[in-house]
């Protein structure tokens, strides 16, 4: 699976898996992510270790990684699928600040949704931040229904927010 898409600025973003010589581009990608990024995600910053630690739990039978790179900048995406013993898969993804607002989250979704069919993954969920906009338009744009809202009380995520879990069947 590749494919590449043009950015409204005119760059070049090739959707692709991960692959073995990218441990340096994504640990610069998650390093650099903004406040306003990881407010979204988690209460601290990655760390060099935990992007190490990241990529080598991707096995592409248990976790699979989809990545969007720019020739200048590198992984400038990722989207992870992480699977369930129920058949399902967890999906979850981030774009550096450079290149959000472009399309590429929308690729990422698009890309992971056509391997989960093709892989035979019967539902695809998410669980996002109440507030996070953004990702919640993508993912409702591709057909995923909210499920269910944890309410602040459950911490997920590591934060006193809410959460909806959204969810894909696939037949």
């Amino acid at each position: 699976m590749q494919k590449k898409m043009l950015t409204p600025k005119g760059r070049v973003i090739r959707i692709r898996p991960l692959n073995e010589n990218d441990l340096d581009s994504l640990i610069k990608m998650y390093t650099t992510l903004s406040d306003s990024t990881l407010k979204y995600m988690r209460a601290e910053r990655f760390t060099e270790e935990e992007v190490r630690e990241m990529f080598q739990k991707v096995d592409f039978e248990r976790v699979y990684s989809i990545v969007a790179e720019e020739k200048d900048f590198g992984i400038v995406g990722e989207l992870r699928i992480i699977m369930h013993e129920t058949g399902s898969g967890e999906i979850g993804f981030v774009v550096h600040d450079e290149f959000q607002y472009q399309g590429i989250g929308q690729s990422l979704v698009r890309a992971a949704i056509e391997f989960a069919r093709k892989e035979g993954i019967k539902k695809l969920i998410a669980f996002i931040n109440e507030n996070n906009a953004c990702s919640i338009h993508i993912f409702r744009k591709y057909g995923f229904e909210v499920e269910k809202r944890f309410g602040p009380e459950y911490h997920l995520m590591g934060k006193e927010e809410a959460v909806l879990k959204l969810a894909l069947r696939l037949n």
